[in-house]
């Protein structure tokens, strides 16, 4: 292993390209993942997330790896654009994964006339400082959207890999000296490591908690298929609702003469259902 890291930089070498840090390399691999995750996971915000994820490494790479091959100012044209892209592709993959589908068209034409204003501000304006904190408001607000947009999906349900993904979208940056030398490397570098994984964990849960579910359906099927009355299959289901929903208690109720009845429960006394049982 050692042997083919020593022989991809060697090559690099030759080539007069920059040899990538431990930090770029640990983005790459974490793409890798990202891309055999893909092969289980089809949903569609996974995939936008993959996507963004590739065009946030290889931004990484332009401005640290291929900076020396590309002539300037193309080189931060490239830099710039590229992470602009990926900011969009990562906050639409958020949007997907909180069903707020109405933002897409939206934001793809504010993520492209960022894309555009990027490129054409390094071209045009380098040295502009209005021009430079317009840019950092304009991507910095599309991050700050998609991680209030998260945690608003998942407000009912307490998921730490939420919340450190929510910070870690805050905390992307270009690289300019005013505000990144305000902050510490080694946070910065953390953040970005912790993004990509804190998704990961995130696209598991919802595996596990569509497998609870899929139980859960099996369950009630199964009584359903050996109950001689209702009352087991609505306690079936009930039992089940409480275990996959993760809330302390769950009721069924029925209409009788007028009134809501509970019937079955499940994480109740039986004091209190006799007590708030009807209304």
């Amino acid at each position: 292993m050692s042997a083919s890291l020593l022989s991809m930089w060697n090559s690099l070498a030759r080539l007069g390209l920059a040899r990538p840090s431990a930090t770029e390399w640990t983005l790459l691999i974490l793409l890798g993942a990202s891309v055999v995750a893909l092969r289980a996971i089809r949903d569609n915000y996974f995939k936008v997330w993959v996507l963004g994820w590739a065009a946030l490494v290889a931004s990484q790479f332009c401005e640290h790896c291929l900076a020396a091959k590309i002539p300037a100012p193309f080189d931060m044209v490239a830099v710039q654009a590229t992470f602009v892209l990926a900011v969009g592709l990562l906050a639409g993959s958020v949007l997907l994964y909180a069903r707020l589908r109405d933002l897409i068209i939206p934001l793809t034409v504010i993520t492209a006339v960022l894309v555009g204003f990027a490129g054409a501000r390094v071209m045009l304006w380098p040295d502009s400082l209005p021009l430079r904190f317009a840019l950092e408001i304009g991507y910095r607000a599309v991050l700050l959207v998609a991680a209030i947009a998260l945690l608003r999906a998942r407000r009912s349900r307490w998921q730490a890999s939420a919340w450190l993904l929510a910070l870690c979208l805050l905390l992307l940056h270009l690289s300019w000296a005013p505000l990144t030398e305000q902050v510490p490397a080694a946070a910065l570098v953390g953040a970005e490591i912790a993004l990509p994984i804190s998704m990961l964990l995130l696209v598991l849960g919802e595996m596990r908690a569509r497998a609870r579910r899929l139980e859960a359906m099996q369950a009630i099927t199964e009584s359903i298929a050996g109950a001689q009355q209702y009352g087991r299959v609505v306690q079936c289901a009930v039992e089940n609702i409480q275990r996959v929903a993760h809330v302390r208690a769950c009721w069924f109720r029925l209409v009788e003469g007028g009134h809501l009845v509970a019937t079955h429960a499940a994480g109740l006394s039986p004091e209190f259902l006799r007590d708030a049982g009807f209304a």
